[in-house]
Parts: C-alpha cells; sequence; structure tokens
C-alpha cells in the first residue's frame, strides 16, 4: 500500500512533493501547541521541509522566503533566554530580507500575497503574546491560501488550507482557554471574599 502511494506521488506531483507532504503535516501541528519555543521549532522545521520542496521544484525564490523564516526562527526562538534576540532590529532585519526577497521575485500581481504573509508571519514570530500571534498566523495563513489559489499550486493549496482550518480551531481553543481561565479567577475571588 504504501508503495502505490509513494509511486502515486512520484507521477503526480514529483519525488519532491514528499519534503511539501512533510511540511503539511509539520505545519498543521503548529498552531495546536502552547508554548511558544514549540511553535517557532514547528515553523522552522516545516520551512526546512517546504526549503527543500521548492529547491527541488527549482522555485529559488520560494526556497530563499523558507531558509529566511527557518534563520528567523532560531533567532525568535532565543528571545526567552537572551535579551538580544528580542532587540527590535532582529524584526526588521528579517523584514526588510523577506520585503527584499518577494521583490526580487515579484514577477505578477498576485506576488504581493507571499510578500504581506511573510510580514504578517515575521511579527507573528517575533511577538511575545499568544493572542497577538494567534491572529497574525491566521491572517499569515490566509494569503498564503490566497497565493497558492492564484498560483494553482495544488500541494502548497492543500498545505494553507488545511493551516487555516487548524489556525481557526487554535483560535477557538485559546479562546475557551482564555475564558475557562477568567472563570476560574472569577470563582477564586468569589472564595477567597468569603
Amino acid at each position: 500500500m504504501f508503495d502505490a502511494i509513494i509511486k502515486f506521488i512520484q507521477t503526480s506531483f514529483g519525488i519532491w512533493s514528499v519534503f511539501g507532504i512533510l511540511g503539511i503535516l509539520v505545519k498543521i501541528s503548529e498552531y495546536q501547541v502552547k508554548k511558544r519555543n514549540t511553535r517557532i521549532f514547528i515553523y522552522a522545521s516545516a520551512c526546512a521541509c517546504w526549503a527543500l520542496y521548492f529547491l527541488f521544484r527549482g522555485s529559488g525564490a520560494s526556497a530563499c522566503a523558507n531558509v529566511l523564516g527557518l534563520i528567523q526562527s532560531l533567532v525568535f526562538m532565543q528571545s526567552e533566554k537572551h535579551k538580544w534576540a528580542r532587540n527590535y532590529f532582529w524584526l526588521w532585519l528579517f523584514l526588510g530580507l523577506q520585503v527584499g526577497n518577494c521583490v526580487i521575485g515579484f514577477s505578477a500581481w498576485h506576488d504581493v500575497f507571499p510578500m504581506l504573509a511573510n510580514i504578517a508571519g515575521a511579527v507573528a514570530y517575533f511577538v511575545i503574546g499568544e493572542r497577538e500571534y494567534r491572529l497574525l498566523s491566521f491572517f499569515n495563513c490566509l494569503l498564503w491560501l490566497f497565493n497558492s489559489i492564484c498560483k494553482g499550486a495544488i500541494l502548497a493549496l492543500i498545505c494553507d488550507v488545511a493551516s487555516v482550518s487548524s489556525a481557526i480551531v487554535g483560535i477557538i481553543r485559546y479562546i475557551i482557554r482564555v475564558k475557562k481561565l477568567s472563570k476560574q479567577k472569577e470563582i477564586e475571588k468569589i472564595d477567597q471574599v468569603i
């Protein structure tokens, strides 16, 4: 059965699609994780998979964007341990590099979507707050979805639909968790008064 699945993937999408499929599986788990560094590590892993996918596919700008995302993740993961990683210099540097990469690779009107997605993504992974991260990530996923629709990239479209769905579930779970915590705090306040 596995041989048949691999043969179908190779003939339908090419051997490089294995990296794209791994990227999909890794990426959708990101939005269900609460711990910031774990989310960023998952994102970095997905970037590595997608960088290889686009490299083998011959899309240099997309591969470069994912390599930048990987490096950016490694820096942003250090922000809880090291003060230097919290410096806004890093955010501005990676925003500039991502925008520069998109400008160099710009060929059609819909190439604005990856540029905006990379901006939202860099800010999402830089911020510390979970609420801000989740909202910016959802916006990031939507922009990538629009890009995939415009370019007709089937594997990327599958990933983006799954990512948007996972981000929505993550937001709902976050909202439910916040409501549950606020109710617990109210009960604790009442118990203290009594």
